[in-house]
């Protein structure tokens, strides 16, 4: 089994905004330090842009990824340019009710969608953290 893990934010200004402009810069890096790190598995874009969607009847900065395990991705949150960029957070996103993160176990091979991880958060902010949605907090084993 692996995890996968979807998180979502509201930006407090347009992406091309001036103050959002050290969240940009920090994209790229972000992303090769992700897919250098051990663990990671899989993300839903290659690309190099933000990745935005409409979820939820608003525009939102999505990301969506597979790791081999929740050790895996912890030690990749806790660290680096993503680190940095989390400790800033309050400067680049908005406030918003409800959970921002979901995890849940997948087969090895699977690739979620944005909509399978949209329902995920749904039924974690519906449910509270079970077997099909979790957070670190909450991490429980595979099956």
């Amino acid at each position: 089994m692996h995890l996968a893990q979807f998180n979502i934010s509201w930006l407090r200004q347009p992406i091309d905004h001036p103050d959002l402009a050290p969240f940009v810069a920090a994209y790229d890096p972000v992303l090769a330090e992700a897919s250098a790190a051990p663990g990671f598995v899989w993300r839903h874009t290659e690309s190099t842009s933000v990745p935005r969607a409409r979820l939820f009847g608003r525009d939102a900065i999505v990301n969506l990824s597979v790791w081999t395990g929740p050790d895996e991705l912890a030690a990749f949150v806790r660290a680096g340019t993503h680190l940095e960029v989390m400790r800033q957070r309050q400067q680049f996103f908005r406030a918003h009710e409800g959970p921002s993160l979901v995890l849940w176990w997948i087969e090895e091979g699977t690739r979620p969608t944005l909509a399978h991880a949209a329902d995920r958060l749904s039924l974690l902010g519906e449910e509270g953290p079970g077997p099909d949605a979790f957070t670190f907090g909450g991490i429980r084993g595979p099956g």
